[in-house]
């Protein structure tokens, strides 16, 4: 009797092995049976929107030629905007420039505008110095020292940078009459009188005015060499 129970066991556990095996090989099919329909239906959705995406991009492209074309007709109007604003500005400048040469009468020229070219001959008023229009001028310039001991500074070089640099618009060449080398005692007349002559050219060449001094220090008085005077400024 025992026998026969032990052996009635094992045939009921192998048969209920050999069901669970079964049932497990029945879940596993079910299982992939449901993942693959699911898989049919996830490919159509996803293809679904990436065709639409694309019908909506198609008719983007017109929206960005057509957004180009006014920004360029903003940079072209820009532009020319720019180019009016500088030929109006033009005018301007040359209306300004034509003041400071043609001054008014009453209005001091100064030292860069006083110049032969301009004011020509100038004359005195009153206490004012004027120019052939009768405007006031103002003179800026330099002297030299004595002409015989330092002949070597009237040369052109010297009177255009005192021009173009300096700003000056008169030189006096300064000639003494008494002291040593002095035009009425010991000095050379005709190479002080050169001088003289040369200077007047370097100023005449650079639109300035000239001053030629008889210049009076030791004699005390102009009446001294009064004859001789009268004789140079004659011949100069």
């Amino acid at each position: 009797m025992k026998k026969n129970k032990k052996l009635a066991l094992k045939i009921l556990c192998a048969c209920l092995c050999v069901a669970g095996v079964v049932l497990i090989a029945l879940g596993i099919q079910q299982l992939t049976s449901q993942k693959q329909p699911s898989r049919k239906e996830k490919t159509p959705s996803s293809s679904a929107p990436a065709s639409s995406s694309t019908k909506e991009s198609t008719p983007s492209q017109p929206k960005e030629s057509e957004s180009s074309q006014p920004a360029e007709s903003a940079s072209s109007q820009a532009v020319e905007e720019s180019s009016t604003a500088v030929e109006s500005s033009e005018p301007k400048e040359t209306t300004s420039s034509s003041s400071e040469e043609e001054p008014t009468t009453g209005e001091t020229l100064t030292g860069s505008q006083a110049v032969p070219s301009r004011c020509g001959a100038l004359s005195v008023q009153g206490t004012q110095l004027v120019d052939k229009k009768g405007n006031p001028v103002q003179l800026k310039g330099i002297s030299t020292h004595g002409l015989a001991w330092f002949p070597s500074f009237v040369n052109a070089d010297a009177f255009q940078q005192f021009r173009k640099e300096w700003n000056v618009n008169v030189m006096r060449l300064a000639m003494y009459t008494d002291e040593n080398g002095g035009y009425c005692t010991d000095g050379n007349k005709d190479s002080l009188k050169k001088l003289i002559a040369n200077g007047v050219q370097y100023a005449t060449d650079n639109d300035m005015y000239v001053i030629i001094d008889w210049h009076i220090l030791h004699d005390l008085t102009p009446n001294k060499y009064k004859e001789e005077a009268k004789k140079f400024f004659q011949e100069m």
